[in-house]
């Protein structure tokens, strides 16, 4: 028979081991209770898109002129080429033009005639070789361009492949066109936060695109002075920018 003091003892060992596990789970419980809720730290913002534009007219003009020589004699071709281009480049130096802004931009000779089979009785007709050389003329007075395409082409020049404008220093242009677009994005942000009834705040972020820089027409024309000077226009020239501009709103 079991004694009164063994059942004393395993009733105590067992009322202190729920005891343990019952604290257990209410301290469990109190730390979950305890737990903050998390909440979301991403503000609320709105992000738009702005464009600017700024003009200017150009300062600085490119024109791509040479000579084309044909001759059945390669050398002869090659000769007369040289003769020619030379008297065009000496020409428009002559007319104010820096060695250093004129560049050779093509040369080429090929030849020209039939390789075929001929007709009995019949002579294989001579071949002709064409000698091509055109130079790129940077024109830094852009009045001018008229009157040098004309000293060219007086000169023996034969060959206009294109003449194109630029704006030699175009940091000034780029900082108006980003004020603008930063300009028309705040506006846009604006406009937005009062359609969904906030507040613009700070800004959270931007980030800027090329727009591209493009010629536009002008009824302007740079021309010379002088008789035989070409009609050029120089027209303007545009520099975009796009900013993507994110704005926090309250």
């Amino acid at each position: 028979m079991v004694s009164n003091q063994k059942v004393v003892r395993v009733a105590l060992a067992l009322l202190v081991a729920v005891t343990f596990v019952a604290g257990g789970l209410l301290a469990k419980q109190s730390e979950v209770q305890a737990a903050p809720e998390r909440q979301s730290t991403t503000p609320r913002s709105i992000t738009v898109i702005g464009q600017g534009t700024a003009y200017s007219a150009p300062d600085i003009a490119y024109m791509s002129v040479g000579v084309d020589v044909i001759n059945t004699d390669v050398i002869t071709a090659v000769n007369d080429a040289n003769t020619n281009i030379q008297a065009v480049i000496d020409a428009l130096q002559g007319a104010g033009v820096a060695p250093e802004d004129i560049r050779t931009e093509y040369y080429n000779i090929y030849r020209e005639g039939s390789y075929g089979p001929v007709a009995e009785g019949m002579e294989q007709p001579p071949a002709n070789y064409h000698v091509t050389n055109v130079i790129n003329v940077t024109v830094r007075d852009v009045t001018q361009i008229g009157n040098l395409l004309a000293t060219a082409v007086t000169a023996g020049a034969n060959v206009v492949n294109n003449i194109s404008f630029d704006i030699s220093e175009r940091s000034a242009l780029q900082t108006d066109a980003r004020s603008a677009a930063f300009a028309d994005a705040t506006a846009r942000a604006t406009e937005l936060a009062g359609l969904v009834g906030a507040t613009l705040g700070e800004v959270l972020s931007v980030q800027e695109g090329d727009g591209g820089y493009y010629p536009l027409a002008s009824a302007e024309r740079a021309q010379g002075g002088g008789a035989g000077s070409v009609p050029i226009a120089g027209g303007t020239l545009s520099v975009n920018v796009i900013l993507t501009v994110t704005f926090a709103i309250s």
